[in-house]
């Protein structure tokens, strides 16, 4: 059961350029440390919507549970400043062109805020089914926070061709599994 003064928050994570898993993994790394818990749903590959010119996309869900006195403004400067430091170039032209690494507050317990730079809850969530599988591994009966519906009644009305189960990634805050051996030899000698 989860603390009256904590608040659980789910954020989508995507990356199609560079090394994807690694680009997640860091992403994870980076953000552990401001929670007090943090975790991840599976890898799922997808195939890139809007701009499909692209390479495919790994996508999951981080769950972090964080102190209620912290607010979505100070999250969403949390996720930006990760991506920045990632190396995130955001691309005026195409915004939903390649990334190396994207975050997205998707819910924030269960708060509705819609502003011009935050929007809770994501309004693709109940769009996208590469958000929706890995959110729903996270917790099956996460609801709309502004309609009271189930998110899994809108998986089954979404196609999920293009959309793959990649790899478990319960063991990613164990780093050195991304790593490429070359590079872990050379931080072993």
């Amino acid at each position: 059961m989860q603390n009256p003064f904590e608040t659980a928050v789910y954020i989508g994570v995507g990356s199609n350029i560079g090394n994807r898993e690694e680009n997640i993994a860091k992403a994870f790394l980076a953000l552990k440390k401001c929670f007090l818990s943090l975790e991840t749903a599976s890898l799922y590959e997808s195939k890139p919507l809007y701009y499909e010119n692209q390479p495919d996309f790994l996508n999951t869900v981080f769950k972090g549970i964080i102190q209620e006195e912290k607010t979505p403004e100070q999250l969403l400067s949390l996720v930006l400043e990760t991506e920045n430091s990632l190396g995130r170039e955001r691309d005026e032209v195409l915004p939903k062109g390649p990334r190396n690494i994207d975050l997205d507050i998707l819910l924030f317990g269960n708060h509705v805020i819609n502003k011009k730079n935050l929007i809770i809850p994501h309004p693709g969530i109940i769009e996208r089914a590469f958000v929706l599988l890995p959110l729903l591994e996270l917790d099956k009966s996460l609801k709309n926070p502004v309609t009271g519906q189930k998110y899994d009644n809108f998986l089954n009305s979404l196609a999920t061709e293009g959309i793959y189960f990649y790899k478990s990634y319960r063991y990613i805050e164990n780093y050195d599994l991304f790593t490429p051996p070359a590079a872990r030899r050379d931080k072993n000698n």
